[in-house]
């Protein structure tokens, strides 16, 4: 419920980074340290970046509540470019989508994106 003065505001499951998405599982990881030697992106497959025994949270709710733990975390380096940003869009609304028509619509914007991202 929202009041007239106040905007409404939804709580998006992604963290946000300088106005870009990290996604858990998809372009971020945390994983119990040293126990991945590396990790891929799922958007882009580059390999990820890794951060040794961080201690801090791992998600929205643990950073809340204040529970912080030991973990490895992986992020990809491409994160922070426009075409990476949208080829996550992109996957995500594939993944939510049942028409398989629109699937392939949005696949090739998909691919359209990675090349992009290839040439930069």
């Amino acid at each position: 419920m929202s009041y007239p003065q106040q905007k409404e505001t939804h709580i998006n499951p992604t963290t946000r980074r300088c106005n870009k998405t990290l996604a858990k599982g998809y372009n971020v990881f945390y994983e119990i340290p040293s126990t991945v030697e590396a990790m891929n992106c799922k958007v882009c497959g580059s390999i990820c970046g890794v951060d040794r025994n961080v201690f801090g949270p791992t998600g929205y709710l643990s950073a809340m509540s204040g529970n912080y733990t030991l973990h490895d975390s992986f992020c990809c380096h491409n994160t922070e470019k426009n075409w990476h940003d949208l080829a996550l869009k992109l996957i995500q609304e594939r993944e939510n989508i049942s028409s398989q028509s629109v699937k392939k619509l949005i696949t090739k914007d998909l691919d359209r994106a990675l090349k992009q991202g290839e040439a930069s």
